[in-house]
């Protein structure tokens, strides 16, 4: 029974020792609470507005106005080549941030292969003074060991 009790105790600890090692790794992105507005216009939806809250040192953002407009209603920052290393600016208004959804498909009316499972992606970026949306739709096919791209996109983002 003692040595029950030891293992018991050595089980309990491992558990709480994992769980505070994955809630101290979660990713945080340092900027205080963000919010941005858009007017979106161009060939990825209908013109409309959107607007982006994201709380402080959250990577992650939902984004009001996503289904008037059809882009996808989540986003996330994301930085590349563009930013600094270890100097992020997290503004909305300069990109660095990408919208995306994961999308389910009902199979092909012409009997052809189905795709499994898909999703699509906004990526935003300031070029020459313009936030353009870039958005690409993909597809997973279980014959294909690639995702195939569907349809890609482009819209502009006035700061409202």
């Amino acid at each position: 029974m003692k040595h029950f009790v030891k293992s018991l105790a050595a089980v309990i600890i491992l558990g709480v020792t994992g769980f505070l090692l994955l809630a101290d790794s979660a990713e945080s992105c340092p900027h205080p609470k963000r919010s941005a507005r858009f007017t979106v216009s161009g060939a990825c939806g209908p013109t409309g507005t959107l607007s982006i809250t994201a709380n402080k040192d959250a990577c992650d953002f939902d984004v009001s106005g996503a289904e008037e407009t059809q882009l996808p209603p989540r986003g996330r920052y994301f930085w590349s080549g563009n930013s600094p290393p270890g100097k992020p600016t997290y503004d909305l208004y300069e990109g660095h941030w990408t919208l995306y959804e994961n999308r389910t498909y009902a199979g092909p009316s012409d009997g052809g292969p189905a795709p499994t499972s898909g999703y699509r992606e906004c990526m935003a970026s300031l070029e020459s003074d313009v936030l353009k949306l870039r958005c690409t739709e993909k597809a997973e096919y279980a014959s294909e060991p690639e995702p195939r791209v569907l349809s890609t996109c482009e819209s502009v983002l006035t700061p409202q």
